[in-house]
C-alpha cells in the first residue's frame, strides 16, 4: 500500500546526482551570502542568487525564504535578459510548490521552465525539469503522462553518458510499470539501474533500487525474497543516515508481515516508521502509514482506532490530490464498514473505490503506456543511426546486394500469397457466418435488456401511484416543496401521507432499507404497513411507528433466513393538527416521531435576522436512535414530540441521500452541516424557488460523480 511514497524521493535523485557537494550547504549558504554584500556582475549575483533559493531555502524546507530567493533571481534575470538565470528561478520556485504539494503551481512553473531551456538549448535543463513533471505525474496518478516525461529524461541522459542519471530514471521507469501492475518490465528496469549504480558505487541509488526490488517481490507475494531485498537496503538508510528510507522500508516490512496474517509484527514495523517519519515530518508518509495501521486495526476489531486512522488517511489524500491513496482509503473503510455491519455505507465506499481505481488501471492507459516505450525506442534508434552515418552506407550497400535474392524470393512468395488468398476467402465466408451468429446473439441480449428495462419503468410507475399525490398534500397544506430525485430508476426513499381517522393530517419521508429494485419492493412493503396501521385508528406519529414496526417485523418473519429480516426503513412522520376544525390548513400544533431522521424548524420570527444564528430562530427534533424494522432497541416505543407552530415557520423532513452525496472540488460527503445552512440561509425564499436552489446546488456538488443514494427532501410553510 505504501509503494506511492517513493515517489517524492525521485525528486532528488536527478537533481542531487548533479550537484558537486564539495563542503556542507550552510557553508555554501554563508559563503554565497557574503558574495552578495560585494561587487560582483548581474549574471553571477543572479547565478547565486539562484542557488541559495535552493541551499538555504526548499532543500532545508524553509519555503518562503526559498520563494523570496528565487523570485528576486528571475527578477534580476529578466532585467539583463539572462534566459539561464530566468529558467532555473521558475525551476526553484516548482520545486517550492512540489514539496507543498501545490501540484498545480509546480506544474505551471515547471512549464515555464521547460519553454526556456527548449529555447537556449540546455538538455540538462530539460531532463532534469520533465522529472519533476513525472515525479508530479505519477503523483497524481497520470501514468502514462509521468513515463513520456521520463523517457524524455533518459534519452538525454543517455546522450550524455551520465551513469547515475540514468539508473534513476531506470528506477523511475521501474517505478510506473510497479504501478501498472507489468512486474517483469518493472524488476528488468530495477536490475538495470542497480547494474549501473553498482558500478559507480552509488550508495544512495544502489539503497532505492533494493527498496523498489523489495516492495515488488512483496506485491507478488514472493515474502521471502522481499524481506532479503529490505534487509539490504536498510543497512544502507543506516549508513547514509536515510531516515525517510528507513521508515518506507520498516512500511514495506509492516506490509509483508500484514499480508502473512502477522499482525503483531506489522504493527511492530509500523510504529518504527511512524516515529521515523513523526521525526522528520515526513506527512505523505504519514498518510500512507495511517491507512496500514488503520487496516491492521480493523482486522482486530479495534473499531474506533481503525475509523479515525482511516479517516485521516483519506483527508489528507484528498487534500493532496492523491488519487492513488484515495482510491485504497476508500477501499479500506468499505472493509471497516462491513466489520461492523454498516453494508449501506460499505457499499457507498466500495463504488468510490472503484470509480477512482478505474481513473487509475484502465485499457486505454495500459495500450498507451506500451505506445510510449515503442515510441522511445524507435526515436534512440533514430539517434543512434544518425550519429553513425558510416554505418548507414554499409547498410545500404548490403542492401543492393540483397535486392537480387529479394527478387528470386518475390517470385516464389506470389505463388504462395495465391494459396494463402484462397485460405483468406475460405475463413471470410466461416467469418461471415460467425458474424451472422453474433448479430442474432446480440439481438436477443437487447431484447432482454428492453425487457427488464420496460418492467423496471413499470414497476417505477407502480411506485410512483403510491406516494402522496399533488392533489392530496394541496388539499392539506398551504405552501410546500418535495425534492424526490431517486439514484436509479425506481426508489428505496418514498414520501407517504393519509387523512387520520381524528381529522389530522400525517405525512412522512423515509429511506427504506437499500435502493434500486430491492428498496422499492422494501418501500412498498412499508407503506402497506403504514396504511394498516392507520386504518386501525392509530392517529399518534409514535404509535403509528410502533404498529408499523411490529407489522413490519412479522412479515419479515418469513423470508427465509435464521433470523428473520431486519430490513425496514429510517423516516420522520410528522402528524399537522388545525386549532380550529374550520379552518384545515391553519396548523399550529405538530406531533413528531423520528426513526433515525431528524426534523428541521426554522421560525418565521427570525427570518428578518439575516445572520440565522440565533438559537431560537432554529429548532431540531433529535431523532429516536433505532429504525422501523427489526434492532436491539424494537422493543423501545418510539418518543413522541409535541411542537407549537407560529404563523410561518418552515418545516423540513429528509432523508440521509443528500449529506451524504460525494462531490465538490474535493470528492467529499456535502454534510448534514451544509444542508442545514442551505436550508436556513434560503428560508425566505418562496417554497418553489427553495427546491429548485437544492436542485441546482445537488447537481453542482455532483458533477461528474454517481449518485449514491435515493434523495428526499421535504419543505412545509405553515
Amino acid at each position: 500500500m505504501m509503494k506511492r511514497l517513493v515517489t517524492i524521493v525521485c525528486f532528488f535523485i536527478a537533481i542531487s546526482i548533479s550537484i558537486q557537494k564539495s563542503f556542507g550547504q550552510k557553508e555554501v549558504a554563508d559563503s554565497l551570502f557574503k558574495t552578495l554584500k560585494t561587487s560582483i556582475p548581474d549574471s553571477t549575483r543572479a547565478k547565486n542568487l539562484v542557488t541559495l533559493s535552493e541551499v538555504a531555502g526548499w532543500r532545508v524546507g524553509k519555503y518562503d525564504t526559498a520563494l523570496i530567493l528565487a523570485n528576486e533571481a528571475k527578477k534580476l534575470s529578466e532585467k539583463i535578459n539572462f534566459k539561464s538565470g530566468i529558467a532555473n528561478s521558475y525551476n526553484n520556485i516548482a520545486n517550492v510548490y512540489y514539496f507543498q504539494e501545490n501540484y498545480k503551481e509546480a506544474l505551471k512553473n515547471y512549464s515555464l521552465a521547460l519553454a526556456i531551456y527548449q529555447e537556449i538549448g540546455s538538455k540538462k535543463g530539460i531532463a532534469n525539469t520533465n522529472n519533476n513533471v513525472a515525479n508530479i505525474q505519477a503523483n497524481l496518478g497520470n501514468y502514462n503522462e509521468a513515463l513520456k516525461a521520463y523517457f524524455s529524461a533518459l534519452k538525454i541522459f543517455e546522450e550524455r553518458g551520465d551513469k547515475k542519471l540514468i539508473a534513476a530514471m531506470y528506477d523511475n521507469i521501474c517505478m510506473i510499470y510497479e504501478y501498472q501492475k507489468n512486474y517483469e518490465e518493472a524488476i528488468n528496469y530495477c536490475n538495470k539501474a542497480l547494474t549501473l549504480q553498482k558500478a559507480v558505487n552509488d550508495k544512495s541509488g544502489i539503497e532505492y533500487s533494493y527498496f523498489n526490488i523489495g516492495r515488488i517481490y512483496s506485491e507478488q507475494k514472493n515474502y521471502t525474497k522481499a524481506l532479503e531485498y529490505d534487509s539490504l537496503a536498510l543497512i544502507l538508510t543506516i549508513e547514509l543516515d536515510d531516515k525517510v528510507g528507513s521508515g518506507n522500508i520498516y512500511n514495506n516490512v509492516g506490509n509483508i508481515y500484514s499480508n502473512t496474517g502477522n499482525y503483531d509484527k506489522a504493527l511492530e514495523a509500523y510504529l518504527k516508521a511512524k516515529n521515523i517519519y513523526e521525526s522528520v515530518d515526513y506527512q505523505r508518509g504519514l498518510m500512507y502509514l495511517y491507512n496500514n495501521i488503520g487496516t491492521i486495526y480493523t482486522k482486530q476489531r479495534k473499531v474506533r482506532d481503525a475509523s479515525l486512522l482511516l479517516q485521516k488517511s483519506l483527508t489528507m489524500a484528498q487534500e493532496s490530490a492523491d488519487k492513488f491513496q484515495i482510491q485504497l482509503s476508500y477501499l479500506s473503510l468499505a472493509k471497516l464498514d462491513s466489520v461492523t455491519g454498516n453494508y449501506k455505507s460499505a457499499f457507498n465506499n466500495y463504488k468510490l473505490y472503484t470509480i477512482y481505481k478505474d481513473s487509475l488501471i484502465n485499457e486505454e492507459n495500459t495500450k498507451a503506456t506500451v505506445q510510449t516505450q515503442m515510441q522511445y525506442e524507435f526515436d534512440k534508434k533514430q539517434t543512434a543511426d544518425s550519429l553513425k552515418a558510416e554505418d548507414v552506407r554499409i547498410l545500404n550497400n548490403l542492401k543492393f546486394e540483397q535486392e537480387k535474392k529479394q527478387r528470386w524470393f518475390l517470385y516464389s512468395g506470389l505463388a504462395l500469397v495465391v494459396l494463402f488468398a484462397g485460405f483468406l476467402f475460405n475463413r471470410f465466408k466461416i467469418t461471415q457466418k460467425q458474424n451472422i451468429i453474433i448479430t442474432e446473439q446480440k439481438h436477443v441480449v437487447e431484447e432482454k435488456h428492453k425487457e427488464i428495462t420496460d418492467s423496471i419503468n413499470y414497476a417505477e410507475r407502480i411506485q410512483r401511484s403510491l406516494l402522496a399525490s399533488s392533489e392530496l398534500l394541496d388539499n392539506n397544506l398551504n405552501e410546500y416543496f418535495v425534492f424526490f430525485k431517486p439514484k436509479d430508476i425506481v426508489s428505496g426513499d418514498f414520501y407517504w401521507a393519509s387523512n387520520l381517522s381524528n381529522k389530522n393530517f400525517a405525512l412522512i419521508a423515509a429511506d427504506s432499507t437499500g435502493h434500486g429494485v430491492p428498496g422499492a419492493i422494501m418501500s412498498i412493503l412499508n407503506t402497506a404497513c403504514l396504511n394498516e396501521a392507520v386504518k386501525e385508528g392509530y392517529t399518534k406519529p409514535n404509535e403509528i411507528l410502533d404498529r408499523t414496526r411490529e407489522k413490519i417485523i412479522s412479515v419479515l418473519k418469513r423470508d427465509g433466513s435464521v433470523e428473520g429480516g431486519k430490513d425496514g426503513m429510517d423516516c420522520s412522520l410528522l402528524v399537522f393538527t388545525p386549532t380550529n376544525q374550520q379552518e384545515e390548513k391553519n396548523y399550529m400544533k405538530l406531533y413528531v416521531a423520528c426513526a433515525n431522521n431528524p426534523v428541521w424548524i426554522v421560525r418565521a420570527s427570525a427570518l428578518e435576522n439575516t445572520s440565522f444564528e440565533r438559537k431560537d430562530g432554529f429548532f431540531e427534533i433529535h431523532p429516536d436512535k433505532m429504525p422501523v424494522g427489526k434492532h436491539d432497541k424494537q422493543n423501545e416505543p418510539f418518543t413522541l414530540h409535541e411542537i407549537d407552530l407560529q404563523k410561518g415557520d418552515l418545516v423540513y423532513t429528509m432523508t440521509d441521500g443528500y449529506p451524504d452525496q460525494f462531490g465538490g472540488p474535493k470528492g467529499k460527503k456535502f454534510m448534514t452541516k451544509n444542508l442545514r445552512e442551505l436550508l436556513i440561509k434560503n428560508a425566505h425564499l418562496p417554497m418553489s424557488d427553495q427546491k429548485q436552489l437544492l436542485k441546482q446546488t445537488f447537481s453542482n456538488w455532483t458533477g461528474n460523480l454517481e449518485q449514491v443514494d435515493d434523495v428526499t427532501v421535504i419543505g412545509i410553510k405553515i
